[in-house]
């Protein structure tokens, strides 16, 4: 066995008390609230070493020792996509799980470039603390970000609310640091967005670590706005409510976030916590479709862009919805972190959350909604969740995040979902779309990568092979 092999090499470079054979630790959240629904618990059973590297060169002369014995090598960051993606689930026969979450240092704070240097271990709630306490942020947020590290996003090519604005964190990388396969160092890019030729710096970007192990990155920061508000508005069509978003694209107004929650989403994320304060039918009524508006700037600026969208609002038959209900769901957004909150496990019990990740441009999003509603099975083994979609300006396209809740313990329930699933992802692709507009395709979608990169697939391929020319950069990705 290889891993018996290389065991004493591991122990030599990262210490004893930093290699073991079980998994590395997944967010108890995430084993409580998404659905596992390709098997990837069973990942755990397979053969593997865990290490947790302390340094960049720990990270090298691990890779080193795993080429030689052509070991897969799975880097881990905050494991917050195990069960979303499943990024990082070892499909090897034996790997070496690469854990970096001792690499926590944040190395870099340049005000000038605005920029911030980080290992690959540092959490997004340590960066956003960090920055917070210098009246600086980084524009991402996912409901993970307690656990999940903001290498990890860039890695997953994760998604938060403020992608409306910025775009996803791998937008906001300027410089990485990656151990290639025979473990030698690269530093790519610079203190600035402008990459070179060969965009060298996003190639290794939204992948997770098919390509090597990203050690370290650089991001672009911001000063904190003085003033943010947000509104949301109900609408009765899908098209009154992305005509409205076009509008306010239209109009030259620059929203940090823009999502467009289903009425589902609002009853199950907003209404949920706050049932006996505000009045139920008064916010779902003749409603099936909500736009969530957010902005940041000058106390005079975000005022009057509030102002202007209340109008285009009004002007597409859209209805402000009470206030409490807009912060309920932003809270749900940004602070509770579980896809199911408490309420909602009361309500379906036993049933955990799943979705499809799809991207799609916001002038095919109505038909999108409309076709998706009639897949969604109505047998009673899984239950309809609604859509939220993530809304990127100015581009005006749109992630879909179809959400559903299964019990998966039950096998024809996950069958179910998975044919689901397979069905929409191809909706997307069949509308002009992708079938993963985030958080790649990990193995939950790897069958249809095919599909969806054509005759290109090949030059991925090419690539892959030249970068990593054994294979075992994070096997069964692609």
């Amino acid at each position: 066995m290889a891993l018996e092999t290389i065991l004493s090499s591991l122990i030599r470079i990262v210490g004893e008390e930093n290699v073991a054979h079980d998994f590395v630790e997944i967010p108890s959240i995430h084993l409580q609230t998404y659905a596992d629904v390709n098997s990837n618990k069973k990942a755990m059973a397979k053969k593997k070493l865990s290490v947790r590297p302390a340094d960049i060169h720990q990270v090298s002369e691990v890779v080193k020792e795993a080429r030689k014995q052509k070991i897969a090598v799975i880097p881990v960051g905050g494991s917050t996509t195990f069960f979303v993606t499943g990024g990082p689930v070892p499909v090897a026969d034996e790997s070496i799980i690469v854990d970096l979450r001792r690499l926590d240092k944040i190395l870099d704070f340049d005000e000038k470039n605005g920029t911030v240097t980080v290992e690959a271990g540092v959490t997004v709630q340590k960066l956003k603390s960090f920055l917070e306490s210098r009246n600086w942020w980084l524009p991402h947020h996912p409901e993970s970000y307690v656990n999940a590290t903001v290498v990890g996003a860039i890695c997953n090519d994760g998604i938060s609310p403020y992608s409306t604005k910025y775009g996803r964190p791998a937008e906001q990388v300027t410089m990485i640091k990656v151990v290639l396969s025979d473990g030698q160092t690269c530093t790519i890019g610079n203190k600035t967005l402008f990459d070179n030729a060969f965009m060298l710096t996003r190639l290794f970007l939204g992948i997770n670590g098919s390509l090597g192990v990203i050690v370290e990155a650089t991001f672009k920061v911001y000063p904190a706005p003085e003033s943010r508000a947000r509104s949301l508005y109900g609408f009765s069509t899908a098209t009154d409510a992305c005509e409205a978003v076009k509008e306010i694209n239209r109009a030259g107004l620059s929203p940090e976030v823009v999502m467009m929650p289903s009425k589902e989403r609002i009853y199950n994320e907003a209404l949920l916590p706050i049932l006996s304060a505000v009045d139920v039918s008064g916010v779902l009524e003749g409603k099936e479709i909500y736009v969530f508006v957010g902005y940041a700037g000058s106390k005079e600026i975000v005022e009057f862009s509030l102002a202007q969208t209340e109008k285009i609002a009004k002007g597409r038959n859209g209805d402000k919805i009470d206030s409490r209900v807009a912060n309920s769901y932003w809270s749900n957004l940004t602070e509770i972190g579980a896809v199911v909150s408490p309420q909602m496990a009361t309500i379906y019990k036993s049933k955990k959350y799943q979705s499809s990740r799809g991207g799609i441009s916001i002038s095919h999003l109505p038909q999108f909604l409309d076709l998706e509603k009639e897949l969604v099975p109505k047998n009673g083994e899984i239950v309809d969740d609604g859509v939220t979609s993530y809304v990127f300006l100015p581009q005006l396209d749109a992630d879909p995040i179809c959400g559903i809740l299964l019990d998966d313990s039950n096998q024809e329930s996950v069958n179910i979902f998975n044919r689901w699933l397979d069905d929409v992802s191809m909706l997307n692709k069949k509308l002009g779309g992708t079938i993963a507009a985030v958080g790649g395709t990990g193995t939950m979608l790897q069958h249809l990568v095919g599909i969806e990169m054509g005759d290109s697939l090949s030059l991925a391929h090419a690539i892959k092979k030249a970068i990593d020319p054994d294979g075992i950069m994070n096997p069964g990705k692609m």
